[in-house]
């Protein structure tokens, strides 16, 4: 097989993936998300296209004034791929969120500028051009086609970087730490592409990052609670194994607590179900900030109905007892921030695993009991 065949069928293939990801994400993303992940998708088949046609004229004679058009098809599908991923990655961590357009027209600047550039360039060349001979040519400005598309890049890495400093959930930063992955592989790519040339290098990275987030996305619908956005049941149970499986009697000690709210359907009876939704969520965000020392060591999830579960490894000094003070401690401050018209605190019950414990349902069920005594001693319904 030739090398321009191989090329036009590694690209070709890469496309065919790209339109199954946009066909079956829907519905798997929010929706102002889920139509930028969409946008962003279909400006990168665009890319691709461009890519392979662009590449075929070593193959295929074409006409002069042809090869300008689909070189600059090319370079400004390059910038508007970029821009449109940004676009998505601005509101990765805020799915709802939407863009100003005030900001969105500062957003475009560079795109426009582009475009402007690209008119001027048919007949001055000063960014690339077609000779006597019929041979394609960089002119003086070449490169600022690429810089366009990285200025997009290079903003989208910033805001990640910014928020992945200022976001205390790890789970979040490593959220934030796949988003910088997936703007550096196809960035680096496109650098590699440029000086070797003949191997579609950007396609392949981009197509691979893409498929990626598509998993990702799949990923979390089945092991995230989609009010909370912390661990379902089916997750905790998986991290309750595994932490049962390897644990020693020199390593760090494992507890399970079960949390449950007090008063709960109170809470729904007289402000209403959506009230009680902005309750858990608060209880989620406690729990977040409570374990964040603990990072790793710590799987939260939220059970069912208003019962949370954590299981987590204490090492040194770090005691059970201090864990379920600061939860309180935390939910009490959101309160206060809220400006709750109810005072939102839970119960919580511990147990420490030991050797004995042979099932996680028996872990479970130990943790349960000790929730019920809990509730017992303080006169609180379950």
């Amino acid at each position: 097989m030739s090398v321009p065949a191989l090329y036009l069928e590694i690209n070709l293939f890469s496309v065919a993936i790209m339109l199954l990801v946009v066909v079956k994400s829907t519905g798997i993303m929010k929706i102002v998300q889920q139509g930028r992940f969409i946008c962003a998708c279909i400006t990168t088949i665009v890319f691709i296209l461009s890519d392979m046609v662009v590449y075929m004229r070593y193959a295929v004679h074409f006409a002069a004034g042809l090869i300008i058009a689909l070189k600059s098809v090319y370079f400004l599908s390059t910038t508007l791929m970029c821009y449109q991923w940004m676009r998505f990655f601005a509101s990765y961590d805020q799915p709802e969120r939407e863009i100003s357009p005030k900001k969105e027209a500062y957003i475009l600047i560079p795109a426009m500028i582009q475009v402007a550039a690209t008119i001027l360039n048919v007949n001055m060349g000063f960014m690339f051009y077609v000779d006597d001979s019929g041979a394609f040519r960089s002119g003086k400005l070449f490169l600022i086609q690429y810089a366009f598309a990285y200025i997009y890049i290079a903003a989208a890495a910033a805001n990640a970087v910014a928020k992945m400093v200022r976001n205390k959930n790890y789970v979040d930063k490593d959220r934030f730490i796949n988003t910088l992955i997936f703007l550096f592989l196809p960035a680096a790519a496109g650098i590699f592409q440029y000086f070797v040339q003949g191997l579609p290098a950007a396609c392949v990275a981009v197509t691979f990052c893409v498929l990626s987030m598509y998993f990702n996305a799949i990923s979390d619908i089945i092991s995230v609670d989609p009010l909370t956005k912390l661990n379902n049941r089916k997750e905790l149970m998986r991290s309750i194994s595994r932490r049962m499986k390897n644990f020693r009697d020199d390593g760090p000690a494992l507890y399970l607590f079960i949390l449950d709210a007090n008063l709960f359907k109170g809470i729904n009876d007289t402000y209403g179900h959506l009230e009680g939704d902005k309750a858990l969520k608060r209880i989620a965000e406690a729990m977040r900030e409570a374990c964040q020392p603990l990072k790793r060591r710590a799987t939260i999830a939220r059970y069912g109905g208003d019962e949370f579960v954590i299981a987590a490894e204490f090492e040194g000094d770090e005691t059970p007892e201090s864990l379920c003070i600061e939860i309180n401690r935390i939910l009490s401050c959101l309160n206060k921030v809220d400006n709750s018209p109810y005072e939102l605190t839970v119960s919580i019950g511990v147990a420490k695993y030991t050797p004995f414990i042979s099932t996680v349902r028996q872990f479970m069920s130990i943790a349960d009991e000790e929730l019920y005594k809990v509730k017992k001693a303080r006169k609180i319904k379950r």
